[in-house]
């Protein structure tokens, strides 16, 4: 009775021995081309070793190499199968090459999202050539040399090799997984699931969120007369260090300048306002939430956003745009349209210059009675400039096309904001509006041809915004105290994490269930507190002591392995 099972026991693994015993032949340079089917495979994680310098992103990309290449060469799969995954890898790398940094959350949905016109937009963008025809090459010449049956010189030999001697390289990439921890989910190819579940987690919760009606308490309504106008004009790619009102010695903002002049009690410039981000989701959700950018990353649909509270509090609320619709339906495209009225004016077939929102938005004030809140997205400064306004504001003629062409959408943007805020200075009725950009841009400012936003390591360039508030006299009489506390507050430091609050504050909507008097410029309480931003792949970060410096690669890491290892070599 006990003889049979140890018999039977004993023929598995018998068996097992002998299949491991066997020997795969192959050619030596059919041995050269699944190495380099693996290497093409995984050269994203090789990249982001390279970028990143940190020891899961190498662990994860040696444990890998050594699995995937035990099994192709295990099993002898054939390698043409494995063409969609070597397309993958190379333009991973191609991407990371032209751009400067490895793929992020934030440039996967926006993958996923920006409509065609956008999407256009960026093959003006200098790293747009060498992405398309860089990582086309390389592709091409990688798959004819790795899916191709052709031999590679010097390596005709007739050659075996044991399957069990494939096992230590499964061993190896085991260990290796282990070592890596949670910290592997920010590797590749880990981080493209990981990333596109944060995604469909973040569309599941829409739902959850558009259930969820708001209705502002009675006891926290606003007791403001009734007719007032707040107004909210969201900049694109607009960075403060190009306004001529921040110190630029181009004149882009001259409309701004002699407003200034002539109204310094109804303008307040600030002069430290930055971004959260810079990507024009992660930034603009900052701007809609009442929540901070730490709170946001997982419960963003916790709480309303901006237009639903406004709409909850008895105001009729508008967001008016000329920027193509969102293509998927997304958490911030459900905050847009939270608004009683939506007005895209840019569509599939007809592409519209921000001055046609100027008489859309004057009509709404004069037709629409009772409180409003008006939001408008600009086009503005998004990249393909020159697209972005009439050949009638061509103005600056330096040669150096891409900074002219910017520095012309910038001064088109201030003629359009100034036409908006000076009908509302001129309004009887109190009215306040806030200019913002939701981020800035890279001009090669540092001649590393480092070009848009998003691209690369952050940047002050990406995130330092204009940050202008409007009051009319009527808003000023009736909110004297407010008024005075917007204009002491113009050098203190705020962000996009102000604005809601704000605009809840000079409404005079308190409810603390969204309302935080610690993040409105306008109360007595605010206070100047930690200001967050976020990187690509959303992990947030101090501005004060965010680390903007360009360090030497090779330095950081001799520095970083002598101080993390000298304790293990030293006896």
């Amino acid at each position: 009775m006990h003889i049979e099972p140890n018999h039977h026991q004993m023929s598995l693994w018998f068996k097992i021995r002998l299949y491991l015993n066997r020997k795969n032949e192959f050619k030596r340079w059919e041995i050269a081309k699944y190495a380099l089917a693996t290497l093409c495979i995984f050269l994203p994680g090789l990249g982001r070793f390279i970028h990143y310098f940190t020891y899961p992103c190498l662990f994860t990309f040696v444990a890998f190499f050594c699995m995937c290449f035990g099994l192709l060469m295990l099993f002898k799969v054939k390698r043409k199968w494995l063409t969609p995954f070597i397309i993958i890898g190379i333009s991973g790398l191609a991407y990371q090459l032209a751009i400067g940094k490895p793929l992020g959350y934030q440039t996967l949905t926006a993958m996923y999202e920006t409509n065609h016109r956008e999407m256009l937009g960026f093959l003006s963008s200098p790293y747009s050539i060498p992405l398309i025809i860089g990582g086309l090459s390389a592709l091409a010449f990688l798959l004819w040399l790795v899916v191709g049956e052709k031999p590679i010189p010097l390596l005709h030999k007739q050659t075996f090799i044991r399957r069990k001697y494939l096992l230590p390289f499964l061993l190896v990439s085991t260990i290796l997984f282990a070592m890596t921890h949670w910290h592997i989910r920010q590797t590749y190819p880990i981080c493209l699931f990981y990333n596109n579940f944060m995604y469909i987690d973040e569309n599941i919760s829409i739902d959850d969120y558009i259930k969820n009606p708001y209705k502002c308490p009675d006891d926290y309504l606003p007791r403001n007369p009734a007719d007032e106008t707040f107004m909210l004009v969201i900049g694109e790619a607009a960075r403060s260090t190009s306004l001529s009102a921040y110190g630029y010695p181009r004149k882009t903002s001259p409309e701004l300048d002699e407003m200034l002049k002539a109204h310094p009690g109804n303008v307040v410039l600030y002069s430290d306002g930055i971004s959260t981000a810079a990507f024009t989701k992660a930034s603009a959700m900052s701007i809609y939430s009442p929540l901070t950018v730490p709170e946001e990353l997982n419960s963003v649909h916790t709480r309303p956003g901006m237009s639903k509270i406004f709409n909850g509090s008895g105001f009729n609320t508008l967001y008016i745009t000329t920027r193509p619709k969102y293509a998927l339906r997304n958490m911030l495209s459900t905050f847009l349209d939270d608004a009683s009225k939506t007005i895209y004016l840019t569509t599939l077939t007809k592409k519209a210059f921000d001055e046609e929102t100027i008489p859309v938005i004057s009509d709404y004030i004069r037709k629409t009675p009772g409180r409003k809140l008006i939001i408008l997205h600009l086009m503005g400064s998004h990249i393909e400039y020159a697209a972005q306004y009439p050949k009638s504001f061509s103005h600056f003629r330096s040669g150096k096309h891409l900074v002219d062409t910017y520095d012309d959408s910038i001064r088109y943007s201030d003629h359009v904001i100034q036409s908006i805020a000076s009908q509302l200075l001129l309004n009887q009725k109190p009215a306040f509006m806030l200019y913002v950009s939701d981020h800035g841009e890279n001009l090669n400012d540092m001649n590393d041809n480092n070009y848009g936003h998003g691209t690369r390591a952050l940047t002050q360039y990406e995130l330092r915004v204009p940050f202008i508030v409007y009051m009319n006299d009527a808003f000023i009489e009736s909110h004297g105290q407010l008024a005075e506390k917007l204009r002491e507050r113009k050098s203190q430091p705020v962000s996009h994490d102000n604005i809601v609050h704000t605009f809840m504050g000079v409404a005079g909507i308190s409810d603390p269930y969204v309302y935080r008097s610690d993040l409105d410029i306008s109360s007595a309480d605010f206070k100047t507190g930690i200001r967050y931003i976020t990187d690509e792949n959303m992990n947030p970060f101090d501005y004060a002591t965010f680390d903007f410096s360009k360090k030497d690669k090779l330095k950081e890491i001799k520095k970083t392995l002598a101080e993390e290892y000298r304790s293990k070599f030293t006896w």
